[in-house]
């Protein structure tokens, strides 16, 4: 019973791996923009999302990222001073 099930779930697998979809990469500069209502949102409730996300921003104290110079011996990247506020591009 062990081996059918074995064999089938190779099968799915290897059939869907040639249908997965390709990993988007934009150009430098060039991001695909697209209105909320074309991707299946509603643009009424992403922006009262949005809104109340700026009205209710964390308070939380800015990470200390220096244990990774002692857990990695250096910086993994450069890190930020402050953390951003909540933020909403419309597409163009």
């Amino acid at each position: 019973m062990r081996k059918p099930l074995v064999n089938l779930a190779l099968l799915v697998v290897f059939v869907a791996i040639p249908a997965a979809q390709s990993v988007y990469y934009p150009p430098p500069g060039q991001w695909a923009r697209k209105a909320p209502a074309d991707v299946g949102m509603d643009p009424a409730r992403l922006t009262d999302a949005v809104e109340f996300m700026k009205t209710h921003e964390t308070a939380s104290p800015a990470r200390d990222f220096s244990h990774q110079e002692i857990v990695n011996g250096k910086l993994l990247a450069s890190m930020p001073t402050e953390r951003a506020a909540t933020s909403r591009s419309e597409p163009s």
